[in-house]
């Protein structure tokens, strides 16, 4: 939920899903049935003087406020990290030594507290809350932290914030939950540093895991989730974490390929002049284009007939267009000397008309041997004319213009 590390939800943990239905559950169910409460009640004082020693089990289990099982349930979700690293029975074997470690340290520090302040601490509050703050040692030493993000520039946020922010609000929802949390931290750094081999001594037996296995994990296990791709389980936190830095760095690179490909494919034409655009019929240019001959003489004679063509419809256009230069410069002539005296703007209008007309009245094909050579490239000739005039007649920029459409 907080960490990045390992896959979501409660996949190969089992304990940590027991832990969360079951005490949960017992939770609930003690809020609608209030005359229960009383036996799940954890008095230091009624354990001491009045020996009730079964409120060491009964008192220590169960959270009778809703916002501790909530705050500690949020922390027994983030911590299955361990249970994935360590396995389901060093897990269990963990939250056990400290659960019974916590129970004499809770009574030595309440011992404590009434000789230095001559007071007696009579009720804390209960559940299985020295165990949860027992797993901040591990979390503390071996999950490494990772910043996220700063605020105003000088408080950095890392992967381990929230987790610290949730630990301190279940540390200040009670007068004497800081008894809990100390007895809870220094029963975790005993039993992780393995003082008087605690952890060979407080531990559970393979038969109890064996029989968990059997009859509780088909119960509470998790399915691996579906939206989420496969990780191999590294054996420590920092394979995991590298495993899925590759896996996100890999998901960002096939990213990144997709967006080129849809942005090349998108992507209009570069230059001055957009071809698809001007000269949309290119896109059918296969359907113009002649049948390719099945052999190399016949394309040659093919093309050799195509260049004759040109020439004559060259010579055809050339004298046409002429005659058409002609008259027009004709008219403009007589229509200046006309007007000249009378409007000299109208005069610098038609001889600047006039300069436009001579480059738009050149022959399309004014290069003939440039579109006999498109037309050997195996090019039709309507394709090579458009594409030679959209080109100014540069026939390196129509041949690759003609490649790409």
């Amino acid at each position: 939920m907080f960490t990045t590390t390992g896959s979501r939800g409660l996949y190969k943990a089992p304990l940590s899903k027991g832990l969360l239905l079951v005490l949960n559950g017992l939770t609930v169910m003690l809020t609608l049935l209030p005359q229960y409460q009383d036996m799940f009640i954890y008095n230091l004082q009624a354990i001491t003087h009045q020996h009730q020693v079964w409120r060491l089990i009964c008192g220590r289990f169960v959270c009778l406020d809703v916002k501790d099982s909530f705050c500690s349930s949020l922390l027994i979700y983030n911590f299955r990290i361990f249970e994935r690293r360590f396995g389901t029975r060093k897990f269990a074997s963990f939250l056990l030594g400290t659960w019974c470690l916590s129970a004499l340290v809770d009574l030595l520090l309440a011992q404590a507290v009434l000789y230095l302040f001559d007071y007696e601490v009579e009720e804390v509050s209960a559940g299985l809350l020295a165990p949860v703050f027992a797993l901040f040692v591990p979390f503390y030493l071996s999950v490494p932290r990772m910043p996220v993000t700063q605020v105003l520039g000088l408080i950095h946020i890392t992967n381990k914030s929230l987790v610290y922010i949730v630990g301190l609000q279940l540390l200040t929802s009670s007068p004497f939950m800081w008894l809990l949390a100390l007895s809870g931290l220094i029963s975790g750094g005993l039993y992780h540093s393995n003082v008087l081999w605690l952890q060979k001594i407080v531990f559970v037996p393979a038969w109890v895991s064996r029989i968990g296995r059997f009859v509780l994990e088909p119960i509470f296990s998790s399915s691996q989730p579906s939206d989420e791709t496969p990780l191999g389980m590294g054996a420590t936190l920092d394979i995991q974490r590298q495993q899925r830095m590759d896996l996100l760095d890999q998901q960002l690179l096939l990213a990144q390929y997709n967006e080129a490909r849809r942005n090349t494919s998108h992507q209009p034409q570069a230059g001055l002049l957009q071809w698809t655009r001007l000269f949309p019929s290119l896109r059918h240019r296969g359907q113009n284009r002649p049948p390719m001959q099945p052999h190399p003489q016949a394309q040659t004679h093919q093309s050799t007939q195509g260049a004759g063509g040109g020439r004559n419809t060259f010579l055809f256009l050339c004298v046409s267009h002429c005659f058409m230069f002609f008259c027009l410069c004709k008219n403009f002539g007589s229509l200046l000397q006309k007007n000249a005296n009378q409007s000299p703007l109208f005069s610098f209008v038609f001889t600047s008309l006039l300069k436009l007309i001579c480059p738009l009245q050149t022959p399309d094909c004014a290069f003939d041997p440039q579109v006999a050579r498109l037309v050997e490239m195996g090019f039709s000739r309507i394709d090579a004319l458009e594409a030679l005039r959209a080109s100014n007649n540069d026939i390196n920029l129509a041949t690759n213009f003609l490649l790409q459409h």
